[in-house]
Parts: structure tokens; C-alpha cells; sequence
């Protein structure tokens, strides 16, 4: 994750930008060196600090946010008992019930309630991958529209049973057992579009030297340093529904990455 971070620093193009009181500092077509200048104000460097050494404790200051738990009320196995799904299915001779044990999502590297994790439990809802999807698309009976009518019938079902991911994840087991004769529905895309919302989000992370009034705050967000203390905020934004046509959309994208002639493509050129 060091590594990405790095990455994003001395490429960030539109991914990575820094503000100052509100006012962007660094990012894409600014010099490295108001970079390492903002680096300096921010943990009270003098001039014997190496620009390494200014990167090194940047990043790991990033990382420690990225992967600490912001909310010790969150936990994602508190449903874990609607995870155990039955499901009907049918053949031309008889009918079969399934059990679904959709507890392996759980399984994470990452520290639970930390922004990373939740984000990536929202991405795993797409099991099936683009190509089944694609699949699902040509079944679909109607024309996959481009209004995003679909947020309507999930947000009834979420308001009856209360927990969102319970009702996305019970589209994904009926996915994974798919009788080919049940009439498919817009919210059987719902898995696929609401981990693509995962994957386009983007991520604020917000910090402020501590103050002797901030140690009334909660311990979730101070961030202790050697040299400074801060306290810190993360927020998540770009969460906008995706429309059905996005399957559409990755499927010509797909087809235009894999037309592309990678084998022309000289070694020090490729993304490793």
C-alpha cells in the first residue's frame, strides 16, 4: 500500500490533490518540491530532514488512517445470520432447496471498521464478474435503460429489512444459483452496479495538530506521532447510483483494453 501511496504522490494526475485551509497545494502539474515544502509545514521539519524521510513519514501517516478503525460501533458480522440464505431452486423433475453460507466475504486482511475494509466489502459484491453480467444483460428482457429506476425497488426493500448489504447480498446467492427460467429483474444488477460505486468513490482525508481541547474527542481519530500528534477525519464521495447502461459501458471498455496490441508495447512502458 506504501508503494500505491508513492505512486500517487509523484503521479497523481486527478487522483491525488493537497489543500492547505481549503486551498489546493499540490497535485497534478505541480513541482515535487512544493510537495516536500508542504510536507515540512505540516510536520514541523526544520531543513536537516531529508525529502525521504519527509515521504516516508507522509505516507505511513496515510496508511495508519487508511487502516484504523474509525468506528468501534461497526461491525459488518452483526447480520451474520442473515448471511445464511435459502434458496429454491427447480429443474424439470423435482425442486431443491440450497443454503448459502455467505460468511467467506467476512475474510479480510484488513483491520475491520477501518475505511479500507468497509469499502471492500461493498466491492465484493460482485462475485459473478463482468462477463456474467454481460450474460445477464442479453437475458434481460427489456432494453437496459439509462435512468437509475432501480433505487426506488431497493430502497423499498432496504426500508423492510434494514440492513442494505443483507438485501444486495441476497441478489448475489440467487446470481451464484441461477435457474435460467426466473424472470430477471433490474435488481438482480444491483450487486455489479453498487461495487462499481465502490470502485469510482473517492476518499478526503482531513487532519489538524491537536490541541489540549481535542483531547476531549474520541480516540478513534487522533492520529499519535513522534513528533506531532493530529487529529483526523475521513470521508468518502462520488457515491452516485449507477445506471444499468454502466454494464454496457465496462463491456466496450473491456473489449477496447483487451484490443489493445500489449505485445507491441515496449518492457519499460508496461504497468508491472
Amino acid at each position: 500500500m506504501i508503494k500505491a501511496i508513492k505512486s500517487l504522490i509523484y503521479n497523481p494526475q486527478n487522483n491525488f490533490k493537497i489543500f492547505r485551509n481549503g486551498v489546493f497545494v499540490y497535485g497534478e502539474q505541480v513541482s515535487i518540491d512544493v510537495f516536500y515544502d508542504v510536507m515540512k509545514e505540516m510536520l514541523y521539519s526544520d531543513d536537516k530532514m531529508s525529502t525521504y524521510s519527509l515521504l516516508e513519514e507522509f505516507c505511513d501517516i496515510l496508511y495508519t488512517t487508511l487502516i484504523k478503525q474509525i468506528d468501534k460501533q461497526y461491525t459488518d458480522h452483526k447480520c451474520v445470520e442473515l448471511h445464511h440464505q435459502t434458496i429454491e431452486t427447480s429443474d424439470n423433475y423435482s425442486a431443491t432447496t440450497v443454503t448459502i453460507d455467505d460468511t467467506n466475504h467476512l475474510s479480510c486482511a484488513l483491520p475491520e471498521g477501518c475505511i479500507l475494509e468497509r469499502i471492500l466489502s461493498i466491492q465484493k459484491f460482485d462475485q459473478l464478474g463482468l462477463d456474467r453480467y454481460k450474460d445477464l444483460v442479453n437475458s434481460y428482457c427489456d432494453d437496459i435503460v439509462v435512468e437509475k429506476s432501480y433505487v426506488e425497488r431497493l430502497s423499498k426493500e432496504v426500508s423492510v429489512t434494514k440492513c442494505p448489504k443483507c438485501v444486495i447480498r441476497k441478489y448475489v446467492n440467487k446470481n451464484l444459483i441461477w435457474d435460467e427460467r426466473r424472470e430477471i429483474c433490474e435488481l438482480d444488477f444491483v450487486p455489479y452496479l453498487v461495487a462499481s460505486v465502490a470502485n469510482d468513490c473517492s476518499l478526503m482525508l482531513t487532519y489538524r495538530r491537536c490541541s489540549s481541547r481535542d483531547r476531549l474527542m474520541s480516540e478513534e481519530h487522533f492520529l499519535e506521532r513522534t513528533s506531532e500528534s493530529f487529529v483526523f477525519n475521513v470521508g468518502v464521495f462520488d457515491l452516485y447510483p449507477k445506471p444499468l447502461s454502466t454494464i454496457e459501458k465496462h463491456v466496450k471498455r473491456k473489449l477496447k483494453i483487451d484490443s489493445l496490441p500489449f505485445d507491441n508495447i515496449p518492457c519499460n512502458q508496461r504497468i508491472s
